[in-house]
């Protein structure tokens, strides 16, 4: 069985464009950035932290997704990261890293999104 063959969802990756409202403040706006992603959820909470790469950060899910996927947490230099899109359900991307060490996946670790009251 491929790996290709356990992505048995699909998803949508939005990404962030900044503006500058009237009143001065950046405001992000998300758009598609591409649509029908293979990839995998596990609804499995946690926290990471230490390892090799300084991660710190607690999560409600994992994605899995294919190699060559665009997908990006956010940075220090204070970009938004992008979301993720699974049905209804809305996730920030946390962190992406390659567990396996042979870039046959991404593995990125996602923070669920609660709804606006009254949106």
């Amino acid at each position: 069985m491929s790996l290709t063959s356990l992505l048995s969802q699909t998803c949508t990756i939005r990404r962030a464009s900044v503006s500058v409202s009237a009143t001065g403040l950046p405001t992000a706006t998300y758009a598609d950035l591409t649509t029908g992603v293979r990839c995998l959820l596990q609804g499995k909470s946690g926290r990471t932290s230490g390892g090799p790469q300084g991660l710190d950060f607690a999560f409600d899910a994992v994605l899995f997704v294919p190699p060559g996927t665009d997908v990006q947490p956010g940075q220090n230099d204070g970009s938004h990261p992008d979301q993720i899109v699974i049905g209804t359900a809305t996730y920030t991307v946390q962190a992406v890293v390659d567990r396996s060490g042979k870039a046959n996946h991404k593995t990125c670790y996602l923070k669920g999104l609660r709804p606006v009251a009254g949106a």
